[in-house]
């Protein structure tokens, strides 16, 4: 994630990876990672210099953040692990489509997500494997591990040489959005660090991946590093683009712009079908708020923690007992 200043509206500088600029960064305070323990993370690379990150969906295909990639002018390097040395297992292609999302706002960062194709198609080894997108419904929660080449310091101007992780605690949306008011849009984003900070992506790790633990089916890619008020800074969470409310759109896109012929099956996590014996989940009902003279129209979304998400559920309109009662005496009075 490259430093760039934001003008906002809690009059703060926000700092974020710019694919315009030179300026990169690592991973804060976490650890270098294992050889091949990320083998879907990929390395963008423009003149040599790294300036951002990725993750492989598909053999044609890598998810990353809109901000870090405005034209396909840059190499994808996946099997990296040592930006430095050449040890055996990298792939090199070079990007070939950006598809950035439509609505992507480069000022206020919302629907920060972007689909790379790149040629030629990765081989899938043990040091390249693709990784997992949720579904629509997933919501994340617990720890998640963030993973680049940034700094290690808001500071610094240098990327990390090797591939850094940390774990963070994920944020719940309301705290997040005392801290970044209006700039933080709870259905499309994700917060996560320390609250005491220490702990946080940086500069150069844009675009990369913020992993979450399916209950069914292991990690999943439940986030794309995105902006964040300097890097580990206490009580300032980083922000993370929610892959799960971009799944259809990533499957949308992958569709259209993939040869008929060629094989870009999506990695998903694949929940169990439940059996006859499955006990109906105890939903608590509804409590109508104390006014007698309203009619009250209750939406049920798919995800009731993302109120903002499209419609795609059923509608129960609720009346009142002095509502019924007034009607049944304009009936009576009707009849006679």
């Amino acid at each position: 994630m490259i430093l760039i200043l934001v003008k906002q509206v809690l009059n703060s500088t926000i700092i974020k990876a710019n694919s315009t600029t030179n300026n990169a960064i690592r991973i804060v305070g976490g650890v270098e990672t294992a050889r091949n323990e990320f083998p879907f993370i990929v390395s963008f690379a423009r003149h040599g210099r790294h300036f951002c990150g990725g993750s492989v969906i598909a053999p044609e295909w890598v998810l990353t953040a809109a901000h870090c990639a405005s034209e396909a002018d840059f190499s994808v390097t996946a099997g990296e692990h040592d930006l430095h040395k050449n040890e055996g297992s990298e792939q090199v292609s070079r990007s070939m489509n950006v598809i950035r999302h439509p609505h992507y706002n480069p000022i206020t960062y919302e629907d920060d997500i972007c689909l790379v194709k790149v040629s030629p198609p990765f081989a899938f080894t043990t040091f390249v494997q693709p990784f997992s997108i949720p579904s629509t419904h997933y919501i994340a929660n617990g720890e998640a591990t963030v993973a680049g080449w940034g700094t290690e310091d808001e500071a610094f101007q240098q990327v990390s040489p090797v591939l850094r992780k940390v774990t963070v605690p994920l944020v719940e949306s309301l705290e997040c959005a005392k801290e970044y008011g209006r700039n933080f849009v709870p259905h499309k984003m994700i917060c996560a660090g320390e609250e005491e900070g220490g702990k946080d992506a940086c500069q150069g790790d844009s675009g990369g991946p913020l992993m979450c633990d399916d209950y069914h089916k292991g990690a999943t890619l439940c986030g794309v590093v995105s902006f964040g008020l300097g890097c580990a800074r206490p009580e300032l969470a980083g922000v993370y683009t929610k892959v799960a409310y971009y799944s259809d759109w990533i499957d949308f896109e992958i569709k259209k712009n993939s040869d008929p012929n060629a094989k870009n099956p999506i990695t998903r996590p694949t929940r169990p079908t439940p059996t006859k014996t499955t006990p109906r989940p105890n939903i608590p009902a509804y409590t109508i708020p104390s006014n007698p003279e309203v009619v009250y129209v209750i939406i049920n979304r798919t995800d009731h923690r993302n109120p903002r998400r499209p419609y795609s559920g059923s509608t129960t309109i609720r009346v009142t007992q002095s509502i019924i009662g007034i009607s049944l005496v304009f009936l009576i009075l009707n009849l006679f």
